[in-house]
């Protein structure tokens, strides 16, 4: 029985895992990608995800449940200059 790392020393072989491999990790960086874009951590949930593999439309429910916490940290900037506007219109009447 020829050891895995024999596999790839096939010309053949390495030419379809390649392909293979790459689709798959495209596959797989979809979720972290979504959930980074919603303000999570990237590494976090691609270990989440790689953990549970079993189930993913459990960590797409989920992701889609959380909080959005970039939009949360814009709404408080936003709020912060709302607040500096209104006291410098308060001073001026």
């Amino acid at each position: 029985m020829e050891s895995w790392w024999e596999w790839f020393k096939d010309p053949v072989h390495l030419a379809l895992a390649v392909p293979i491999g790459s689709i798959v990790l495209l596959i797989v960086c979809i979720l972290p990608y979504q959930a980074y874009r919603r303000g999570h951590g990237f590494v976090s949930w691609f270990l989440l995800q790689l953990v549970s593999l079993n189930n993913p439309i459990f960590l797409l429910v989920l992701v889609a449940n959380l909080p959005n916490k970039a939009k949360m940290k814009q709404r408080e900037r936003y709020a912060a200059e709302l607040d500096q506007k209104l006291q410098g219109l308060s001073k001026v009447s």
